[in-house]
């Protein structure tokens, strides 16, 4: 959040948790907003550090609770307006995250099949400087981030797995806004990126290293008009955007080398009615782009020995989007409804090529089909009642089949589940002089599909929350909370040969004390 410039807030809070068969959880929060020059110079900082408890056991070694993690966050964000048409924000974050007994992954008995620990440290900075003049907006913005991420262990059984990734990046952009009262909005603006991307990795005892740079460059430009009663509008933008890519990989004897340069002109239209303030319809079209990359080294040696074909880069993607939807409000405003049917193009989506049961590589394939459809429902009271309704529907399958892998013209696109669906209530009320909240949230997904050659795929879900609390006007509050009620330990995605998947957290409990002055 964007620092306060008129006054001084501090807030504190303390948690414990505890996972049905697991262990033991605890998290430290503190926020303070520091006015340095009223109305002027302002400083916000929060820091979190958080004890996330594990419940995977690792058989081999006897240990229970293996992935238990540690997150440690900070934040810092300054603001300063020597007047009013002038603004400029600086901030830096950093986050550092350490699951050294492994992540999710677990067989349906919650015991790891193998130990694949990850320690990461991100960290970023941004500065947004913006000046009004008149009915234009001039902005520039800059940010630097970097990511160095360690993953150590088994990627199978007897299959070592060592890999260290390092990420920069660093992105200018010009903007310039301008707008007509009601009439008319229009921006413009250039951005450029350069990314660098260094992996050193050990599959197995057979060490490998990749390095790859992008320069990116965009120019685009969007406006929206709306007519005089403001009834109709038409948002119309064009992207042009061009990426260079240099990378080099090694491994063994093979040496691979790509220098390409990508490009796109990505336009998008979107038209509304509206036909009261209470009632929408719009109807949009897009186009995105995805840069092309080199095929992953590892790949390319195990391929070799295999004797698999492998491209040796992939080539770019990209996307058609079109969408219709509406907006509508009833009973006084009280109930809010709003739906959509969507359907997107994506061509040369790349998919894994399995290879054995340590590789995959990386093809193209002709592309995907994807049709949906969502609905939204949302009733809220004067009495602090709130209900809230989601679902959506989502059929996306290849277009073609795929060489080389088990993808067939028709099969659903791995990982998407095609029924989700969401729904809570909330209240709030007195309670002698307190103010109490109770909420209750359901989430369902459809299982998901594998693109494995062996393995099976996940299963449906749903799981439950529960949180209650009370709120002193003296600024403390207290509030017990449940995760996933039903204890559903199903497979999230895709289960391995192994029966290895992704799993939801058992069910916790926990409770937290909060303080805000």
């Amino acid at each position: 959040r964007a620092p306060e410039l008129d006054r001084f807030a501090a807030r504190a809070e303390l948690g414990h948790a505890s996972t049905r068969d697991g262990g033991e959880g605890s998290s430290v929060k503190a926020m303070a907003n520091l006015p340095l020059l009223r109305d002027q110079l302002a400083m916000r900082l929060v820091v979190t550090q958080e004890k996330l408890p594990g419940w995977i056991d690792d058989p081999v070694t006897g240990s229970r609770d293996v992935n238990g993690q540690e997150v440690r966050t900070t934040r810092v964000r300054m603001r300063w307006s020597p007047s009013d048409p002038w603004l400029t924000d600086v901030s830096h974050a950093s986050s550092t995250s350490d699951a050294s007994g492994g992540g999710y992954a677990a067989d349906d008995f919650d015991q790891a099949v193998t130990v694949l620990g990850t320690r990461s440290k991100w960290q970023g900075s941004s500065v947004v400087s913006s000046y009004q003049a008149g009915n234009s907006l001039f902005a520039y913005l800059y940010s630097e981030s970097s990511v160095d991420f360690l993953v150590g262990g088994e990627l199978l059984p007897e299959v070592g797995f060592d890999v260290g990734i390092a990420v920069h990046v660093r992105s200018h952009e010009l903007r310039w806004s301008y707008s007509i009262a009601d009439r008319l909005d229009w921006q413009a603006g250039y951005a450029h990126r350069l990314a660098t991307r260094t992996d050193r990795q050990v599959v197995d005892g057979v060490p490998s290293m990749s390095q790859q740079s992008n320069r990116a460059d965009s120019l685009y430009g969007e406006g929206t008009l709306r007519t005089l009663d403001g009834a109709w509008a038409l948002t119309a933008g064009l992207r042009y955007f061009t990426d260079h890519l240099e990378a080099l990989g090694t491994v063994d004897d093979t040496v691979l080398v790509t220098d390409s340069t990508f490009s796109s002109l990505n336009p998008r239209l979107v038209v509304a009615h509206q036909f009261s303030a209470d009632h929408l319809w719009y109807a949009s079209i897009a186009s995105g782009f995805r840069s092309g990359q080199l095929q992953p080294i590892t790949s390319l040696a195990a391929a070799e020995r295999l004797g698999v074909a492998l491209p040796l880069s992939i080539d770019p993607d990209e996307i058609l989007s079109g969408e219709i939807g509406f907006k509508r409000l009833l009973a006084q405003r009280r109930l809010l409804i709003e739906g959509a049917l969507f359907q997107n193009r994506w061509k040369g989506l790349p998919v894994r090529v399995p290879l054995d049961e340590a590789n995959n590589g990386i093809a193209n394939s002709k592309g995907a089909l994807i049709r949906g459809a969502e609905l939204g429902v949302r009733y809220s009271t004067l009495s602090s009642l709130s209900l809230e309704f989601g679902a959506s529907v989502l059929d996306a399958v290849y277009v073609a089949d795929v060489p080389g892998t088990p993808l067939a013209k028709g099969t659903r696109v791995y990982n998407v589940p095609k029924y989700t669906g969401s729904a809570s209530v909330s209240y709030a009320w007195a309670l002698g002089g307190l103010t109490a909240t109770a909420s209750v949230t359901g989430l369902y997904n459809s299982r998901r599909a594998t693109s494995l050659t062996v393995g099976s795929s996940g299963d449906s879900l749903f799981s439950s929350s529960l949180r209650m609390g009370i709120q002193s006007p003296r600024g403390w509050a207290l509030h017990v909370y449940g995760d996933n009620l039903g204890d559903d330990r199903g497979a999230v995605d895709g289960r391995n040969s192994f029966g290895a998947a992704t799993r939801l957290r058992p069910r916790t409990f926990g409770i937290e004390f909060g303080f805000t002055y």
